[in-house]
């Protein structure tokens, strides 16, 4: 017999299907009663964010995350899931620091909303999905901000695909992950509730903003003082009549909650690391003719400016040049309209006060994930701006046109820089199972690209950064791991290379200790094994070094070469004279015979018997030699195409400072794509 209770719930089931497809059809008639502007909007967020969503993930498989932040924040979110700390992660372990908390860095709240959602996969791919979401539907925000503003959704779509196509936007998005992804989208939020009147929705997104970073607050603050006085007049909004208009009210309540909310950040992070590590800037400062970079924190730099005003003014003109090429690139595709509003002109001075002052190119350049500070503000101020024009469609063609002009080098630049085109090529899969060798529940320590495949677990370490990894070695009292993983694709003993490779001299010094032993090698990869004296197992007996691994030789540079196979190339150009162009990247090579194949290009006519380039193979630091070959100037394509220069030589010990130099011996323009290493098989 059926009881009353199971009815009950019948019947209950029966409501909430009723609701779902209430709920379903309500959804789907306002789709179809939208118009065709607001559907393409809706389009484009979405196609934006499945795309990126791919390509970010596709260029984590690829192994080519060459920045410290995805690894970082993908142990510090497996930490707080496993081992409930506070978002520990040892890339922020220092002395100040002992906890290795981010919140001993920098005041991030947000991050626990996004907690549930690494915990259903606990990956690196979840935080760059999250990412690819937060913007694409930044996009959709803007689009609806913009048809309030300028009741015109064909303008407001512009206004939105305009901020689509920004590069600045573009290089946010594929630099790892960072909490900075989601401002954008809660800014244009509260801003569209401002305009909308809703009260709550202006005051949940102001604290949703807020909670993103302990930097935020300032900017808003001075945004809001912007809106202030655009709307409300500048007389008003300097005096108690301010206080008078709803509005008015809202925007003093929200600033007093933003200055508020610096006080609980600064005491946070406080109470977690001995010094405000989020405090502290990097200001060049002259030293005779050299330049002193010190950290000082903003009382610092206060009470400097007014002691020694000179050293501020030194501070500011620090790279001035590049200071105002990167503001001009950033403010000039919307050809400065945005600076016509106050509500983007004040965040933009406030930020300019506190990056021109600092040694971070990064940051006054608009690089990497700077631009989510501010482009918010641009496309608001922007957007407002144009309620002022009359020639509307004009006026956004032409910004169409200078955008698509100032930015077209960027995108083909993006298109031919291969360093970030994902590509599941042998050396990821040689990557791949040298991360396999790793028990799941072992030590490891490795570069900044490997070190995300490896961040699920609290005992996994990175050197990104010589001073921060020395604070670690303090804190820990060293460093004993049992793996080592080392990508020599990308950085030379020397530790250079850019951001990955600063791993490999660490590696070396360790190898040279006999602690550990070699356990995999091939393919420009390398496992160390603590206590291992075994034959090291072969990944792949071809490797290849190019501009990152190998070391430059003054005054030659490394230049932009599209027909090369990694877009670029270490250029000797002409008037440089004789003299050595590379060498490096003293690498291990093990018992074998081999092959070094050079692949250069020279420009220029020579005489057939004139020697031109000579290449050889060398290691004791050039004291010892295993070969060599000149190339003459009957050697060289009459074309000037790439053409190949073969040295073969035989290993007979181990050894781990094996380079592949390069000597001009004329004043023609050489060129140097990569040298090829092939192990030869045995006979």
């Amino acid at each position: 017999m059926i009881s009353v209770g199971e009815i009950a719930k019948t019947v209950r089931a029966c409501r909430g299907i009723a609701v779902f497809k209430n709920l379903h059809h309500e959804v789907f008639d306002g789709w179809r009663r939208s118009s065709t502007y607001t559907k393409w909007a809706v389009a484009i967020a979405l196609c934006y964010a499945v795309f990126f969503s791919l390509y970010t993930t596709s260029v984590y498989y690829s192994f080519k995350n060459w920045g410290s932040d995805l690894g970082k924040y993908v142990q510090a979110f497996w930490t707080t899931v496993n081992e409930g700390t506070l978002f520990r992660s040892n890339n922020h372990v220092m002395t100040a620091n002992p906890s290795g908390s981010y919140f001993g860095w920098h005041f991030a709240p947000i991050l626990f909303a996004l907690i549930p959602l690494f915990a259903l996969w606990q990956s690196a791919e979840t935080l760059l999905i999250i990412k690819s979401f937060a913007i694409g539907l930044s996009i959709l925000a803007l689009y609806l901000l913009a048809r309030e503003l300028l009741k015109n959704e064909g303008k407001a779509l512009a206004v939105a695909v305009l901020y689509a196509l920004n590069p600045h936007l573009l290089t946010a998005q594929v630099f790892d992950f960072q909490e900075q992804c989601l401002l954008p989208l809660f800014l244009f939020l509260l801003y569209y509730f401002y305009l909308r009147g809703s009260a709550l929705g202006f005051f949940a997104f102001t604290l949703l903003s807020l909670s993103v970073n302990e930097f935020v607050p300032l900017l808003l603050v001075a945004f809001f003082a912007g809106l202030a006085i655009s709307d409300l007049g500048l007389r008003k909004a300097l005096s108690r009549k301010l206080l008078m208009e709803k509005r008015g009210r809202w925007l003093v309540a929200a600033s007093l909650i933003s200055l508020s909310w610096i006080f609980l950040a600064n005491a946070v992070i406080s109470s977690i690391a001995s010094v405000n590590l989020s405090e502290f800037f990097l200001v060049p400062v002259r030293a005779g003719e050299a330049v002193e970079i010190r950290k000082m924190a903003p009382s610092e730099i206060v009470a400097t400016a007014f002691k020694e005003p000179s050293t501020m003014l030194e501070a500011l003109l620090y790279d001035i040049w590049g200071k105002a090429l990167g503001l001009l690139l950033f403010v000039t595709p919307l050809l400065g309209i945005p600076l016509l509003e106050p509500c983007s002109a004040l965040p933009l001075l406030l930020y300019l006060l506190g990056t021109w002052i600092t040694a971070s190119e990064c940051a006054y350049r608009f690089a990497i994930h700077y631009p989510l500070y501010l482009v918010h503000f641009m496309y608001i101020g922007f957007a407002r701006a144009l309620r002022r024009f009359k020639s509307l469609s004009e006026l956004v063609g032409a910004v169409f046109v200078t955008t698509i002009a100032l930015y077209s080098f960027s995108w083909l630049y993006c298109i031919a820089f291969t360093q970030m085109h994902p590509s599941y090529d042998e050396r990821a899969a040689i990557l791949e199972q040298a991360v396999s060798m790793v028990p799941p529940n072992a030590s490891v320590l490795a570069d900044n690209n490997v070190f995300p495949h490896l961040a699920c677990r609290s005992n996994a370490y990175c050197l990104f950064n010589e001073t921060r990894f020395s604070e670690l070695l303090k804190v820990l009292g060293g460093l004993d791991v049992e793996y080592i993983i080392v990508d020599r694709n990308w950085g030379n003993a020397w530790g250079g290379g850019g951001w990955a490779g600063k791993l490999i001299p660490y590696a070396l010094e360790m190898l040279r200790s006999e602690e550990y032993g070699l356990y995999a090698w091939g393919g420009g990869v390398r496992v160390l094994k603590r206590g291992y004296s075994g034959d090291p197992m072969i990944f792949s007996n071809v490797e290849r070094y190019n501009f990152h691994s190998l070391i430059i030789q003054e005054p030659n540079t490394a230049c932009f070469d599209a027909s090369s196979e990694s877009g670029f190339v270490i250029a000797h150009e002409k008037g440089c004279g004789a003299g050595a162009i590379w060498s490096g990247p003293y690498t291990t090579l093990i018992p074998g015979k081999y092959r070094a194949i050079y692949r250069v290009r020279v420009d220029g006519e020579v005489e057939p018997i004139r020697e031109v380039l000579y290449v050889d193979v060398a290691s004791h630091y050039g004291a010892k030699a295993y070969g060599g070959k000149s190339v003459f100037g009957e050697d060289i394509p009459g074309d000037g195409g790439w053409f190949d220069v073969v040295v073969e030589f035989e290993v007979k010990e181990a050894r781990s400072d094996f380079e592949f130099r390069g000597f001009a011996k004329s004043d023609l323009a050489i060129y140097l794509d990569y040298v090829l290493i092939q192990r030869l098989p045995e006979a």
